[in-house]
């Protein structure tokens, strides 16, 4: 009998262990990582939104981002169903890979609830800022873009959210780059660069072609020259030809430069490695063009899957399109010159349009469930709490799993100890993982 409730209380103290894992989640890095053997274990436990998340992971892996959207989106239904810690988690998730599936109309959206959702405490809360501001930036919407990005820099100037700045401050190189304020581009980028400690090699070539494409626009092309010369060294013979964006920039300098034929080679092979993006196809139509090569660059415009994204981009198709015109009038096909005039005007007036509420249903449900309430962060007192629950219940745990059985006694005493977690976990749960209400006033605001 004392052995069968043995038995039994080890099988309940192994599942409330694997339970633990949200508490492991919601924790800042620093203070689990000490366990890590332990997570690694507790991150396969059984659970439909855990292994979603896995799943999620998986595909991301393999770049299979539609695959991904898919399983964060089913991750999140389970969520709204009770389990909302995971929520803001797959709130953001969705809006991150959206933007990654070159879709910042339906991530805006996402993001925008994310930061409805998660209060300035909320670790994720830089992320979303970032991710949002980038979005608004894609989608013209200047403005509203500079005031999430602001938002997103005051809060790194917590060290605990430090080590998002370098991408703040590269998305408002971004921002400038795109409402052609390439003088203040230029100085973002300069001053990510000169920022204190080490720099990841993707983040330093990210920054070398950035500080090149401005450096272009500015007309300053020896300058991008030690720009790009620069990344060949530190990427090595891989560096260009494993990034589109280092391969546009040095064909766009090279257009700069007059030098057609390099350019023409640095396009092509960016539209042979990487497929019909628009800006590749937008920079061989130019090419074509300053080439004399007018049916050329129309074949390449009539390539492009969408327009660029970007008004920027859009206004130099569009001054594309209206040479393109002049052409097909020369050439007496003045119903078609008259179609690329059109196109080339509605490129220019192009306002995106978020205001109207999206009609999809998960969005929407999302939306209801976290209405008038937030995700908060973990204060020091709230971490100190659950380093003491999570410390006492691993050894507690750890000593009913493998210590030898004991006496009727010592597992009734387990057994009302264990009741006695179990009960506290419930209000920590309830305190530090699910959203608070929003004061009236505030919601309003």
């Amino acid at each position: 009998m004392i052995d069968g409730l043995s038995i039994l209380l080890k099988l309940v103290v192994l599942g409330i262990l694997l339970g633990q894992v949200p508490l492991y989640i919601r924790l800042p890095a620093a203070t689990y990582r000490p366990l890590l053997a332990v997570w690694k274990t507790l991150r396969y436990a059984p659970g439909i939104i855990v292994t979603l998340h896995r799943r999620a992971a998986d595909a991301i892996s393999h770049n299979q981002i539609e695959a991904a959207i898919l399983f964060h989106r089913e991750a999140l239904q389970h969520g709204l169903a009770g389990r909302l810690f995971y929520v803001p988690f797959d709130v953001y998730n969705i809006a991150a890979m959206l933007w990654r599936a070159k879709q910042p109309e339906a991530a805006a959206e996402w993001f925008v609830l994310a930061d409805d959702c998660t209060r300035d405490d909320s670790r994720l809360k830089p992320l979303i800022l970032i991710g949002l501001g980038s979005c608004l930036t894609l989608l013209d919407r200047y403005e509203p873009a500079e005031s999430a990005l602001e938002r997103a820099a005051a809060l790194c100037r917590d060290l605990r959210t430090a080590k998002y700045l370098r991408q703040v401050i590269s998305a408002r190189g971004y921002l400038a780059m795109q409402s052609e304020r390439f003088d203040d581009a230029l100085r973002w980028y300069e001053r990510e660069a000169r920022l204190p400690g080490p720099m990841e090699r993707h983040d330093k070539l990210r920054n070398l072609n950035n500080l090149a494409a401005a450096c272009v626009e500015l007309g300053d092309l020896p300058k991008a020259e030690l720009y790009i010369d620069e990344a060949q060294r530190l990427g090595g013979s891989d560096a260009l030809p494993g990034d589109f964006y280092l391969l546009d920039t040095r064909g766009g300098l090279r257009l700069a430069q007059g030098r057609l034929s390099e350019a023409r080679a640095d396009f092509t092979l960016a539209l042979t490695l990487f497929g019909p993006e628009p800006h590749t196809l937008w920079f061989l139509a130019q090419t074509a063009y300053k080439d004399g090569s007018f049916e050329e660059a129309i074949d390449y415009i009539n390539q492009m899957p969408t327009p660029p994204p970007g008004a920027l981009w859009r206004r130099r198709l569009a001054d594309t399109l209206e040479g393109l015109a002049e052409f097909d009038a020369f050439a007496g096909r003045l119903e078609v010159a008259d179609r690329r005039r059109s196109a080339a005007d509605k490129l220019r007036t192009r306002v995106p349009d978020l205001d109207a509420a999206t009609d999809e249903p998960l969005l929407a449900a999302a939306r209801t469930t976290l209405s008038g309430r937030r995700f908060t962060g973990v204060s020091s007192f709230e971490i100190l709490t659950l380093r003491a629950y999570l410390a006492g219940f691993l050894l507690f745990g750890g000593a009913i799993l493998f210590l030898p059985d004991g006496s009727a006694g010592v597992v009734a005493l387990e057994a009302a100890l264990l009741t006695v977690f179990v009960a506290v976990r419930w209000p920590l749960n309830r305190l530090l993982l699910w959203p608070k209400k929003v004061a009236e006033a505030q919601q309003v605001a």
